[in-house]
């Protein structure tokens, strides 16, 4: 026996029921617009037909055609009410269920307070029918509505008041869900932000680990914990944060711009520096997370840094001469090595100090490395105590004196280079010393 292929055609719809039946197979495969033909055939044939009116919604929603979907859900109501082949308990379930799709239309049009009516209406119904609530156990997607649109409507609103307050309702909404549904990874981020806002990071934080325990990558949560951590003061669990968010979206300029902030507080200046210019790369606008430090502005305060670490640089050179120089990054952009290179030299010197405390020359050898830190009072208690074990030691006065300068201290600078030259008549330093005293000296006297 051959096998026919069958060639016979579907069966075409006759009745309003028929239509809805196949709309719904259509609305499942994803065909939207053919469900929304089918519901809009089995409604012209019955326009009393409650379940056309509220399938047609869902797929006018999934379209993205809020204002008809909420038109069909408002419809379904009606019709709902009106229907006399249903108990009442069959009416009332049925009225919750519209009136959450049409609270997530409503959400979805950025109508918060119409949504709040209509999920709040939901929950209420549920909570006060014991037979409705039976048929739906839980009330979860009415709670998820509600939370949301609260959240929604708190972001939009002036006063700090009131905006904490419809935060409060969301959070109350949001907790009560996620107690139900455990493995819901962006109530869990919702709660986060809201606590975040509210400036209660360890709830924050809580609830952001848990959404990424649930989604590894949910990068939007990652990036929460990165700017709790922020807030916490917590630098090197926020490089950690925005580095996985990173790894989960290379160009996602916000977490650049908060590795650098990070970067910066933990002085690694020539890495903020990096996820700064990329962080404006990728965002011209210049519209940054409020909790984030501007990438512009962390630019200007490297430079600033750069700017003084090079002026004390060069005034540790100048007290401290050629032989004692330090190295710059190699690249000559960095003058970071060079203070990890003077921390070193005081702390040996401290040591040395400790073991033969009558060696002068670490003193001098500390005071010039304080000086290069930009730590000119460090510096000056430095040679004082070398002064103290050699009085007649020119080079420690002249130091003392060069720094005396720096604070602006003209006239005690001037009383240690004469005692330096009444030791050490042909030390040229000290004389340049002198004239760049007489010369604030004359400035001081201008500008007077």
């Amino acid at each position: 026996m051959t096998n026919q292929r069958n060639t016979k055609k579907p069966k075409k719809p006759e009745t309003a029921r028929e239509y809805l039946d196949r709309g719904v197979k259509r609305f499942n495969a994803g065909d939207l617009e053919g469900a929304i033909e089918d519901y809009t055939r089995a409604i012209g044939m019955d326009p009393r037909l409650a379940d056309a009116r509220m399938k047609r919604g869902i797929a006018f929603h999934q379209a993205g055609k809020y204002a008809p979907a909420i038109e069909d859900f408002t419809r379904a109501l009606e019709c709902t009410r009106k229907d006399t082949h249903l108990m009442n308990y069959e009416i009332t379930f049925k009225n919750v269920k519209i009136l959450i799709h049409r609270a997530a239309a409503y959400n979805a049009k950025d109508e918060y307070r119409k949504a709040i009516a209509d999920a709040d209406r939901a929950v209420e119904i549920l909570e006060s029918n014991s037979r409705c609530y039976y048929r739906e156990p839980d009330y979860r997607p009415a709670l998820l509505q509600l939370a949301y649109a609260w959240m929604k409507e708190g972001d939009k609103e002036d006063n700090i008041r009131r905006k904490l307050h419809y935060y409060d309702e969301a959070i109350h909404n949001y907790e009560s869900y996620a107690s139900a549904v455990k493995e819901d990874a962006t109530a869990r981020f919702h709660l986060g932000f809201l606590y975040f806002q509210k400036k209660e990071y360890v709830q924050a934080e809580r609830n952001y680990a848990i959404a990424v325990s649930i989604d590894e990558k949910f990068a939007n949560a990652w990036f929460g914990l990165g700017l709790v951590s922020i807030a916490r003061a917590k630098w090197g669990n926020a490089v950690g944060y925005f580095s996985k968010v990173i790894s989960l979206q290379k160009e996602h300029p916000n977490a650049f711009a908060g590795r650098g902030h990070a970067y910066f507080q933990i002085k690694k200046y020539d890495l903020a520096r990096e996820d700064c210019e990329k962080a404006i790369d990728l965002n011209r606008e210049g519209d940054w997370v409020q909790s984030i430090k501007p990438p512009r502005s962390v630019l200007a305060d490297i430079q600033e840094i750069k700017d003084k670490i090079m002026e004390n640089l060069a005034n540790y050179r100048k007290v401290a001469g050629p032989d004692a120089d330090v190295q710059t990054a190699p690249d000559g952009d960095g003058p970071w090595t060079a203070e990890s290179e003077l921390d070193e030299i005081i702390a040996d010197c401290t040591k040395a100090i400790s073991e033969t405390p009558l060696d002068v020359v670490n003193y001098f050898k500390r005071g010039d490395a304080y000086v290069g830190k930009g730590d000119p009072d460090k510096a000056i208690e430095s040679y004082n105590e070398g002064i103290d074990l050699e009085e007649d030691n020119p080079v420690l006065w002249k130091k003392r004196g060069f720094v005396l300068l720096l604070k602006g201290e003209e006239e005690r600078a001037e009383e240690d280079c004469l005692k330096a030259l009444s030791l050490n008549p042909k030390d040229a330093q000290v004389r340049d010393i002198m004239d760049e005293i007489q010369k604030k000296k004359d400035e001081a006297v201008g500008g007077a």
